[in-house]
């Protein structure tokens, strides 16, 4: 499968690796869920380095002291509306707080607003980033080890491309795909732009290290957590068809032992497609009697789901606030196969797939796709981490709704464009419906899976998507006629990227 999905540059990303600590399996599972799923994995910040500066001082400060509510207490809302306190609770408690003292520090560089700061730490040396918003306010925040991804060596050979360099937009692209591809953990990297009607797409670098073979159309990667947007559309589809409704209670779909917890009272269906359920971000058994912490969703079953939804406690009430939530969608994803009698894969299959005759997305392949008497196996290609070593695919089980699904980049840009090209029938009204706003506050807006982001020249609707290895983008602007998808199997963000191939396609 492959991962895909893009924020815009107003949200902030809590990273993370650690790997000395005595408890590093859950720092490492906290940190990927926290990086993986967050709805924007990049943003270009706004503090001046001055501004960072004083920020940082207290921040400085306040570690040393251990204060994580003090740390918490200058960001902002929008980090606040996508990092819960638990979460930042832990982040610091298991994470930050374990490698003692700050015993030196020093400014390494400071590049779109962003101040990155080397410090020195008992257990060795970390990168923290940060940036402030216009009120000083901390808008994004990044901790991890100096000897990742930040110090790996650049190339010293230009990536082959498929990029024919004759468009403005070619051009736009080739600025920003061939720094991308400069960065020594990177390997393979397409990307695909609808603009006017006509389908372009672009591939860089190789299908894996060594094989000196360029991506293509039926280059399958992980897309991560632009899954939400298909299970998403799978809930909107049965809304249309009858099969349940918006606000129907999540409680008509759970086992009478689950249900009982009050904590559950008031969730709606549409709470888990929009991020405002109240649940936890993800669910605290998720490490529980799993040994591969390089694969961290493989052995969640239903049974542990509803083990923890026995006994799980609100972070928020129903409705009130936007939390981005695996738990949730993962969640809608369980219940939605109960209401149909399907697998996920057959409800993304039947429903999403075989109308716009995607052969090349799903869960397992070999599980068939099989559209015009004929069918077809894409290449999965293999993943890559931060340091640009090889990492396994992500498994998926009863949380699949949050993250499980493979795609190309030809095939996301067919999803894009039905999202674009809406019609009466069935499906396009499903599709519209995802594209309703259900939750607008703040700087948050959100359709049913689809984030929204309000710009002078009209909304553009995205989602974003990484593993320990994927990193991916789509977007798709419905008064441009325009649509772009960005998919890397390494897990080097494509978010910045992004950011400046859609202010070329809306130039």
């Amino acid at each position: 499968m492959g991962a895909c999905g893009g924020p815009p540059k107003d949200f902030c990303v809590l990273l993370f690796f650690n790997h000395n600590i005595m408890k590093r399996a859950f720092a490492r599972l906290l940190t990927a869920i926290l990086t993986f799923f967050l709805p924007a994995a990049l943003l270009f910040g706004q503090g001046t380095q001055q501004q960072n500066a004083a920020v940082f001082e207290k921040v400085q400060a306040l570690m040393n002291k251990q204060d994580a509510a003090g740390i918490y207490a200058l960001t902002n809302e929008d980090f606040k509306s996508h990092i819960g306190w638990v979460n930042f609770e832990n982040f610091a408690k298991f994470g930050m707080f374990t490698q003692g003292t700050i015993t030196g520090a020093s400014l390494l560089d400071y590049k779109n607003g962003i101040s990155n700061y080397k410090t020195v730490f008992p257990t060795g040396d970390f990168s923290l980033k940060l940036s402030v918003d216009t009120t000083g306010k901390i808008s994004y925040f990044l901790f991890k080890k100096l000897e990742a991804a930040s110090t790996i060596a650049e190339k010293t050979t230009v990536a082959r491309s498929s990029n024919p360099l004759e468009t403005d937009i070619d051009k736009a692209i080739e600025e920003v795909a061939s720094d991308y591809m400069k960065k020594g953990s990177t390997v393979g990297l397409c990307i695909g732009v609808l603009q006017k009607g006509v389908m372009r797409t672009y591939s860089y670098g190789e299908t894996e290290l060594g094989s000196g073979e360029l991506p293509g159309s039926h280059s399958a990667f992980e897309i991560g957590s632009i899954t939400k947007t298909f299970t998403a559309t799978l809930l909107a589809w049965y809304v249309n068809t009858g099969k349940v409704a918006l606000r129907d209670p999540i409680t008509k779909f759970l086992p009478d032992s689950v249900k009982k917890n009050k904590a559950l009272q008031g969730i709606t269906l549409q709470m888990l497609a929009n991020h405002t359920s109240g649940l936890a971000r993800v669910p605290d058994n998720l490490a529980q009697g799993n040994k591969d912490e390089l694969n961290p969703y493989k052995n969640y079953d239903k049974k542990k789901l509803y083990a923890y939804l026995k006994h799980c406690k609100a972070e928020t009430p129903p409705g009130k606030a936007f939390a981005y939530s695996n738990t949730a969608a993962g969640l809608l994803g369980t219940l939605l196969e109960k209401v149909s009698g399907k697998t996920y894969a057959q409800m993304v299959d039947e429903v999403i797939a075989t109308p716009l005759k995607l052969e090349c997305t799903g869960i397992k392949f070999e599980e068939a796709h099989s559209h015009g008497g004929h069918s077809h196996t894409a290449h999965v290609l293999p993943v890559y981490n931060e340091k640009g070593k090889p990492t396994p695919l992500w498994d998926f089980d009863a949380l699949a709704g949050a993250g499980a699904l493979r795609s190309t980049s030809s095939e996301l840009l067919k999803y894009a464009e039905a999202n674009l090209d809406l019609n009466s029938s069935p499906f396009g009204k499903s599709l519209a419906l995802t594209h309703t706003i259900t939750y607008d506050e703040g700087q948050q807006t959100i359709g049913l899976g689809w984030m929204l982001k309000k710009t002078g020249k009209g909304p553009v609707y995205w989602h974003n998507g990484g593993t320990y290895g994927s990193s991916s983008y789509i977007a798709f602007m419905p008064g441009k006629g325009t649509a772009l998808v960005i998919l890397s199997n390494c897990a080097e963000p494509v978010d910045g990227m992004a950011t400046h191939i859609l202010d070329a396609l809306q130039q």
